[in-house]
């Protein structure tokens, strides 16, 4: 507990103290943690996931702070400012400070990329970095100098004391305002314009993508928060009517475990006939107010889902110009109503706490249905591809949408009252960096599906047979733990940087080139692109040594092949490496 100033110990009250000094610190600290506060107050949802990115506290530790540590912040800083208990609020702040630094610092030596939360509840806040934490040192100097050499001047204590005012504890202020503020959160979840891709684009500057990303960063979400809906507004399969890509497609459709399912035109590039046959399952929670389907005799209009308390609607609608493109006779089977009179019929007989709706319709007809329809809070947008990092507001009603090939997941929480009032909206897209990790189920779809056009290279190129089947493909980390000498040498030979040859020289989608600087190539289980199989992308153990799958339990050199020069001329041969001498080049990666 902070002593008041006059009943801590060897407190020194000569030199160091400066009432101008004091007050200046007093309003610069306290404006500090008046503006931090309030954008994570506003957004506790966005700042709970700021605090989950940093990956020190339990989930419901993790909550706890999201709501206590704001209005902590804020009432630190109003009494700052007021100069009311200040040396105790400049306690409180230091002690804020120092755990903030060390979870700055934490962040720092793991090399995590991740806003840092500072002065904002995540949205358009900065990166945690050097200077965020020297920000905080400076800070912590201010605080530890009120705290010892606080000097009283132009504040309201000494009123509050004449007037026999007593000091409450602020920490039943702090849990009085967090419960009036108490709330229910909708987590939103979102995706439109899919487009048949399986996987991480692999572009040379950034990376992004796809639903092998998104699946486990649903699920970690789902995890954490306990009203999430995910949906997506249609536009799943790919734009051309590739039949073999879009059966995988449909795999993974289903190990996503969507809440509620938009139509898009792209459901339909193979024809109606296909969508009924090989896409559509009652399972599926497809739903689309103006589309019907022969066939398809009980597609539902809308759904209603319960989050908590709250009754939420969804719909969806489709617009029939996407499909003006199509071949006449392979549509014929869907019916497409106008969408406008649809949504006027729908809303005149239905209600909800909120109401959703996933649009296939292109940004600017959103615009004009948010216009004509206030009855709609949200509208998810799909069909145009458009990247909305902040919603558009049209009157009431908040328009969202992430863009294409999943790239992003949107992200949106609506926070409700007691009441079922809608009390605070944000909305933001999470990039699908290439660091995050796969799904192993939808990774193990992109992976077959990989797999057939690295069999075709093999006819269409002359290229040196995959390692046989009855040798293993691994990681030379899996070695590690029984080879660390032997590692530790590989690790600093040109085996080990063999994918980073190609790759400054851009020939990472050359077959010719990664068949011999990489692990596997050519086998359902070897290497398919640094997305999917990372850890195969060198030259590792199992490409010079030779082992049988017995070496995993018995571990002896019966179950190794000795090394001999046909398995170096595999790839040194006479046109890519004309110099290789075996014996003695063996001896610069013998270990």
């Amino acid at each position: 507990m902070f002593l008041p100033a006059a009943g801590r110990p060897g407190r020194k009250r000569a030199g160091m103290h400066n009432k101008y000094l004091s007050f200046a610190i007093r309003l610069i600290l306290g404006s500090v943690f008046i503006y931090a506060s309030i954008s994570k107050i506003e957004h506790p949802a966005q700042f709970l996931t700021v605090i989950e990115n940093y990956r020190l506290l339990s989930t419901a530790q993790s909550h706890y702070a999201a709501l206590f540590l704001p209005w902590l912040e804020l009432f630190c800083g109003l009494f700052l400012m007021t100069g009311i208990f200040v040396e105790t609020s400049a306690g409180l702040i230091s002690i804020m400070l120092v755990f903030f630094m060390a979870a700055l610092l934490s962040a720092l030596l793991r090399g995590l990329d991740i806003d840092c939360g500072c002065f904002s509840s995540g949205a358009d806040g900065a990166s945690v970095s050097a200077l965020r934490l020297l920000e905080d040192m400076a800070m912590l100097a201010m605080a530890v100098y009120l705290y010892y050499f606080y000097e009283p001047w132009l504040g309201l204590n000494n009123w509050l004391q004449k007037m026999k005012i007593f000091r409450i504890p602020f920490f039943l202020l702090i849990f009085s305002a967090s419960a009036l503020h108490a709330q229910t959160t909708l987590t939103i979840l979102h995706t439109n314009n899919i487009n048949g891709t399986l996987e991480n684009c692999l572009c040379a500057d950034h990376p992004l993508g796809s639903i092998e990303k998104i699946k486990t960063q649903v699920d970690s979400i789902r995890s954490k928060n306990p009203n999430v809906l995910f949906v997506d507004t249609g536009d799943f399969f790919s734009a051309f009517g590739d039949k073999q890509k879009d059966r995988f497609s449909a795999q993974a459709q289903r190990l996503l475990s969507h809440d509620v399912l938009g139509l898009g035109d792209q459901e339909f590039s193979n024809g109606a006939a296909f969508f009924r046959n090989e896409i559509y399952r009652k399972e599926l929670p497809y739903i689309s107010l103006n589309l019907k389907i022969d066939g398809i005799p009980n597609l539902p209009s809308f759904k209603n889902i319960r989050a908590g308390d709250l009754n939420i609607l969804i719909t969806s609608v489709i617009s029939p110009d996407v499909f003006r493109f199509y071949d006449k006779a392979a549509i014929s089977d869907i019916h497409i109503a106008d969408p406008v009179s649809a949504l006027q019929a729908f809303l005149s007989g239905h209600s909800a706490d909120y109401v959703i709706l996933l649009s296939h319709l292109g940004l600017e007809q959103d615009k004009m249905i948010a216009q004509k329809f206030s009855a709609l809070n949200l509208i998810i947008g799909g069909h145009s591809q458009d990247v909305l990092e902040k919603p558009v507001r049209i009157n009431k009603t908040e328009i969202v949408q992430a863009g294409s090939d999943g790239y992003y997941l949107g992200k949106t929480e609506v926070r409700f009252s007691k009441k079922k009032k809608v009390i605070g909206f944000t909305s933001a897209l999470l990039p699908m960096y290439i660091r995050l990790a796969n799904d192993e189920q939808i990774a193990a779809l992109a992976r077959r599906y990989d797999f057939g056009f690295i069999k075709k290279s093999f006819k269409h190129h002359k290229l040196p047979e995959p390692i046989a089947e009855s040798f293993l493909v691994r990681s030379a980390q899996s070695c590690a733990a029984c080879h660390q000498k032997q590692y530790e040498k590989w690790r600093k030979s040109a085996h080990a940087s063999s994918w980073k040859s190609i790759r400054g020289k851009k020939k990472t989608k050359s077959a010719q080139c990664v068949v011999c600087h990489v692990s596997g190539f050519g086998r359902p289980d070897g290497f398919i692109n640094e997305n999917l199989t990372p850890g195969l992308k060198a030259v590792t153990c199992t490409d010079c040594h030779r082992i049988y799958p017995l070496h995993l339990q018995k571990k002896n050199k019966e179950t190794v092949e000795r090394i001999d020069a046909s398995v170096c001329r595999r790839c040194h041969d006479t046109q890519n490496d004309p110099t290789f001498n075996f014996k003695k080049d063996k001896m610069q990666i013998t270990h």
